[in-house]
């Protein structure tokens, strides 16, 4: 077998029992996360080449594994050296092979703060501390959703494939990121204990259950054929996404329009550990937004009622 063989992308079956331990029952289940990896191996090619003293998929798997069973970052990358040691392999294609695996097991994006220690320290900075934000005045009353932060709120929903993005704002708080795999969190989830996933199965509940808060399928699913308002909305939303040059080429998960039913205490900020105080920004960036706009639109009925320009002072000489 030659190199440009063996740095070939494993087919979806393969890569998703490599990652967590079990093969999907179909090949379209996961086709969202697939998509995604094909993305991120055809750019590690595009740098390292594909071939000739590049790294192998035989070495892809081993970094995996190597990751899996909780290796150092330094460590792999010592064993990638020596292995590689005389065969004109550029560093920087070993330490973003690791990156490759790392995305592969987790959907997040290592960070340059990752430098050494296991893929589980780095993601026990990343993603799982404790939450920090009071939280007691925030609720989310029935109507709180993704279509309600952008039209009530002023926040421009986005999407994104990196978990650690999720609920983050950007844009100077314009706008809210949402990790749209669906498919990838029920599969984990159906899985006993996680399985052999490196995501810790109460961070994909919680993921899951805020993906439901802000796309409740009551709202955003079809029925008889016919889309609700919110789900042209989002369908919308969706189409303006991938068109943007950040979309990086991704397509959103379908799923999303058919989110579980959220649970009776899923409108409870302090429900929520890892995502909570994300949620508790969100919620006050929205609030805020929603009394602005309900300002605005009281200052222009004052000024349809009156003649007299809101913002102007209305002051005589």
């Amino acid at each position: 077998m030659n190199n440009a063989t063996q740095t070939k992308i494993p087919p979806l079956p393969e890569l998703v029992e490599l990652a967590f331990g079990r093969r999907p029952s179909s090949s379209s289940d996961l086709k969202p996360y697939y998509s995604y990896y094909q993305r991120q191996w055809g750019g590690f090619t595009a740098r390292h080449g594909a071939g000739g003293t590049s790294p192998t998929s035989k070495d892809f798997a081993e970094v995996v594994e190597q990751l899996k069973n909780g290796a150092s970052r330094d460590k792999i990358l010592a064993n990638l050296e020596a292995k590689h040691q005389g065969k004109g392999c550029p560093s920087q294609a070993l330490q973003d092979l690791v990156d490759l695996a790392a995305c592969a097991l987790t959907m997040v994006q290592p960070s340059s703060a990752w430098t050494s220690g296991s893929l589980q320290h780095f993601l026990s900075i990343e993603l799982l501390e404790e939450p920090t934000l009071e939280c007691e005045a925030i609720k989310f009353h029935n109507s709180f959703d993704a279509w309600h932060v952008e039209n009530l709120g002023g926040i421009v929903v986005e999407f994104t494939d990196n978990l650690a993005d999720h609920l983050r704002l950007v844009n100077n708080g314009g706008a809210v990121l949402a990790f749209h795999h669906v498919s990838l969190l029920q599969f984990l989830e159906a899985q006993p204990d996680g399985g052999a996933s490196q995501i810790p199965p109460d961070l994909v509940k919680e993921t899951l259950q805020t993906l439901s808060l802000l796309f409740p399928k009551t709202e955003f699913s079809s029925f008889l054929g016919l889309d609700s308002s919110k789900a042209k909305w989002l369908k919308a939303s969706i189409r303006t996404w991938e068109g943007k040059p950040s979309s990086g080429g991704s397509k959103v998960d379908t799923r999303l329009f058919r989110c579980a039913p959220l649970p009776v205490y899923g409108r409870r900020v302090e429900s929520y550990r890892y995502w909570r105080d994300r949620l508790v920004l969100l919620k006050q960036k929205c609030d805020e937004g929603t009394v602005a706009g309900k300002a605005s639109k009281a200052g222009l009925a004052f000024t349809a009622a009156v003649g007299i320009p809101f913002g102007s002072g209305g002051g005589g000489n």
